[in-house]
C-alpha cells in the first residue's frame, strides 16, 4: 500500500547505501518475503555486475589495440561529467546562502587535504 511504501522509504533513508537499491529490496521483501528480497537484490545488481565484467574483459583482452584505449578514456570523461552534474545538482539544492557555501567549501578542502574533522 501507499502507507507501507512511505513507511519503508522513511525507514530506508536511515540505512547506509543507495536509496533506490534499499527501496527495491524493501518493497520486494514486503511483497514476496525473504526470497523476493533476494531475487530483487540480485536482479538489481546483476546488470551492472555483468557490464563491468564485460568491460573488464574488453579492456584486458583488447587494451593493447590503439583504438580501444581512447574508448576507456571517453568512459572516464563520462564518469567525471556525471559526478560534476550530481555535484551541481546538490549545490543548487542544498547551498542556499553564504554560510552553507563556505561550510561546503571548507569540507571539500578538508577532504582534499585528508584532514579529519572528527576523531
Amino acid at each position: 500500500t501507499r502507507d507501507e511504501l512511505d513507511e519503508g522509504l522513511g525507514m530506508i533513508q536511515l540505512y547506509p547505501g543507495p536509496i533506490m537499491f534499499n527501496l527495491v529490496t524493501y518493497a520486494a521483501y514486503k511483497a514476496r518475503g525473504t526470497l523476493g528480497a533476494f531475487v530483487a537484490t540480485a536482479m538489481f545488481i546483476l546488470p551492472s555486475y555483468l557490464l563491468m565484467l564485460f568491460l573488464s574483459w574488453i579492456y584486458f583482452r583488447f587494451g593493447h589495440i590503439a583504438w580501444v584505449r581512447p574508448l576507456f578514456v571517453a568512459l572516464e570523461a563520462m564518469v567525471a561529467g556525471i559526478i560534476a552534474h550530481v555535484l551541481w545538482d546538490f549545490a543548487k539544492r542544498y547551498i542556499n546562502g553564504i554560510s552553507t557555501a563556505l561550510t561546503a567549501l571548507l569540507a571539500f578542502v578538508f577532504m582534499l587535504l585528508k584532514i579529519q574533522a572528527f576523531y
